[in-house]
């Protein structure tokens, strides 16, 4: 009976579906609807980003992060045109991002895009996108840092990649050829973006189900 319990419970946690406990965002305004370029072709226009400063409250191990955005929509209403996207964490540096913490670059549809059923000021698909890092990045609280997404384009003479605003802030764009972070005053909306680390109560789970099947 004891075994039949504990295989049981294993079988129910396996199916419990871990949740995320968001410990920073800055979600979509669906009102105000506005993007802010971010995309690049390697060897054609690279230099195309942006990026947006945040301060976590404490101290965290981020898992994974959640961004929203859309197609330029000249062309396609979707994400066609786009092959990947880039995450990135900096520092900061002097008010603008500085060394990197932490970059990884997914594949458009290990981003699990999501059709949120809401359009983009330019009239293409907004999607809700949401990656794990391959490791945790380690965060300090009360430290100002710097988000990052940028999407490679497929075909630099189709749809560039648009991220979504926030709500007003402070963005910087890196517009330079030469690659240089510069603070551009007309970008004066945060864009849209979340970070998680698992929920508390599903690491205990998790625990209590790995220490059945080790007794098992």
């Amino acid at each position: 009976m004891k075994k039949l319990m504990a295989l049981t419970l294993v079988v129910a946690l396996a199916g419990t579906a871990w949740a995320d406990l968001v410990v920073y965002s800055q979600p979509v305004d669906l009102v105000n609807k506005g993007e802010q370029a971010s995309g690049s072709t390697p060897g054609e226009r690279p230099w195309v980003r942006a990026a947006d400063n945040f301060t976590l409250d404490q101290s965290y191990q981020i898992t994974d992060a959640h961004w929203w955005g859309g197609s330029e929509n000249f062309q396609y209403p979707d994400l066609t045109n786009i092959s990947d996207f880039t995450v990135t964490i900096y520092e900061d540096s002097s008010g603008l991002p500085g060394s990197v913490v932490h970059s990884e670059v997914f594949a458009t549809a290990a981003t699990n895009p999501v059709d949120t059923g809401e359009l983009t000021s330019m009239g293409s698909i907004l999607f809700y996108h949401s990656v794990d890092f391959t490791s945790p990045v380690s965060l300090s609280g009360g430290t100002q840092y710097w988000f990052s997404v940028s999407a490679d384009l497929i075909d630099y003479n189709l749809d560039d990649w648009r991220w979504s605003n926030s709500g007003p802030g402070g963005v910087a764009l890196d517009w330079d050829i030469n690659g240089q972070w510069e603070d551009w005053s007309f970008a004066s909306e945060d864009v849209a973006f979340e970070l998680t680390i698992p929920e508390p109560a599903s690491l205990v789970l998790l625990a209590v189900a790995t220490l059945f099947v080790r007794r098992r």
